[in-house]
């Protein structure tokens, strides 16, 4: 880090320029706290941003919404909470690290999934025994097991507080050098 010695001789004057460095450095320390939140929320922003850019479902045609707001960044749609969580017996086998956090459902829970039998529909993929659901998209009937967790939010919230220091470090020291 960044470090600056002030040496000063012992007098009224000096004494009263070094409080003035004190103040102007507690100013610098306030402006540049408020930039260093907004670097985290951009960095939260872009890797949230860049999660979704990846995602590994093809077709998905969800609206999500990225929002930077004054100390947070927000995602929302419909979808969201499956994306982020994973669903079903996919979802299951790679959970979300913090799902247990959160008061969610077990991935293969619910009124609408089914135990596959021996007479499901052979184009569905899901063989029997399997726990299935189904939906209907533009009036074409979907079989599904579930869908991975996607963990864009884990990953960029992970993501934000491991660039802290780094955040910090930058921040800080420029408040040093301002004065």
């Amino acid at each position: 880090m960044n470090r600056k010695i002030i040496k000063v001789p012992l007098s009224v004057n000096n004494l009263k320029e070094l409080s003035k460095k004190i103040k102007k450095f507690s100013s610098n320390i306030k402006s540049e706290t408020k930039e260093m939140q907004k670097d985290l929320i951009e960095n939260g922003y872009q890797e949230i941003q860049k999660g979704y850019a990846s995602s590994p479902y093809e077709g998905y045609e969800e609206k999500f919404y990225i929002k930077k707001h004054e100390k947070r960044v927000s995602v929302t749609g419909t979808q969201v909470l499956y994306r982020e969580f994973g669903t079903g017996t996919v979802g299951a086998s790679d959970p979300h690290p913090i799902k247990g956090n959160f008061s969610l459902n077990a991935y293969n829970s619910g009124k609408t999934i089914r135990e596959a039998k021996e007479n499901i529909n052979p184009n569905s993929g899901i063989s029997p025994g399997e726990l299935y659901w189904t939906f209907y998209k533009n009036g074409v009937k979907y079989y599904t097991t579930g869908i991975p967790s996607g963990k864009e939010v884990y990953y960029a919230a992970k993501s934000t507080r491991e660039k802290i220091k780094e955040i910090a470090k930058k921040r800080i020291g420029g408040a040093i050098l301002k004065l």
